[in-house]
């Protein structure tokens, strides 16, 4: 199921857009980087590292891009009200809708399987009912 999320996110995001909000945050996350902790500073620039990869590639890749970009989200290094906090709102208005449709989608291919719940434990009702139903018996 997380694998048709994943595939259903990639066809429905903005690639142009998941581009342009991927470049802008690789440029500005190791600026910021800077005034942090040193965890902190290289998980920021570890994922500004993956970015930077991924937009070398022609085409954004199907699982990096989603997953780079929600590191980047994660490891946003600023308070709310910053240029940085701007980057990261971009960021999620890319990616958002995009994850929202390929839960939905995995979602309906899941859904069906469910008639095949229902039919095996109707054929099971309908043979104990067959049977006489449900008796209750006595244990001595």
């Amino acid at each position: 199921m997380g694998a048709q999320a994943d595939h259903y996110l990639h066809v429905n995001l903005d690639k142009k857009a998941a581009r342009e909000a991927i470049t802008a945050a690789a440029v500005a996350w190791p600026k910021l980087a800077e005034a942090q902790n040193a965890t902190f500073k290289k998980e920021i620039e570890q994922v500004a590292a993956d970015a930077v990869a991924i937009l070398k590639e022609p085409a954004l890749p199907e699982l990096k891009t989603a997953a780079v970009m929600q590191g980047l989200i994660k490891n946003a290094p600023a308070p709310a009200g910053t240029e940085a906090d701007k980057l990261k709102k971009g960021l999620e208005e890319v990616i958002n809708p995009a994850d929202n449709q390929g839960g939905l989608m995995s979602f309906r291919l899941l859904a069906p399987f469910a008639s095949i719940l229902v039919l095996v434990f109707g054929i099971i009702w309908f043979l104990d009912r067959r049977k006489g139903g449900y008796k209750a018996e006595a244990i001595h």
